[in-house]
């Protein structure tokens, strides 16, 4: 895997490779295992120094666990306590945010409603102008056309306001409705 990793692709192809560099691993433990079981063998007189290491390796995995353990539970509570606040700031922008939607909301719908009448109005006129071109009411479209416009531009002040646009992108769509 290493001379993978180093890009050492070399001739053979990968799967000999792999199977090359899990032989080494085998070879490396096989020699590890060797190691120890001299070491065991060599010690097997020697009962009480291989006590001594045996209950040496108990006493220093209970004292690490002893010293650890509450660690550990000062680390979980400290991650719970961390966990309940960001809850409750979580919970207080959402209760934000669904009130700030819901006065938006509010007052865009505020606006549309008070364009009805004139879209209504206008619509009309479309149709009265469609079956009759010569009888142009100009007095009747330009009374509903200033209303609307009227009550257009303070609700597409606020949606612009409630999506953040810049004020170059406010003139850029001006430029194109004029």
């Amino acid at each position: 895997l290493t001379s993978l990793a180093a890009g050492n692709w070399g001739l053979k192809p990968w799967p000999e490779i792999l199977a090359q560099e899990r032989m080494e691993q085998l070879q490396d433990a096989k020699a590890a295992l060797e190691i120890q079981e001299q070491i065991l063998q060599k010690s097997k007189g020697d009962e009480p120094w291989m006590k001594e290491v045996v209950t040496g390796l108990a006493k220093s995995a209970k004292d690490f666990q002893e010293e650890l353990g509450p660690k550990f539970e000062a680390v979980a509570a400290a991650k719970k306590r961390l966990w309940q606040q960001r809850q409750g700031f979580l919970t207080a922008a959402a209760k934000r945010e669904q009130r700030h939607l819901s006065e938006a909301e509010a007052e865009v719908l505020r606006h549309v409603a008070k364009l009805v009448p004139e879209a209504e109005a206008m619509a009309e006129l479309g149709r009265a102008l469609r079956s009759q071109p010569a009888a142009f009411p100009l007095v009747l479209v330009a009374g509903s056309w200033r209303r609307a416009v009227q009550h257009a531009l303070p609700l597409l002040l606020r949606l612009w306001e409630l999506a953040g646009t810049s004020a170059e992108e406010q003139r850029d769509f001006l430029a194109q409705l004029l």
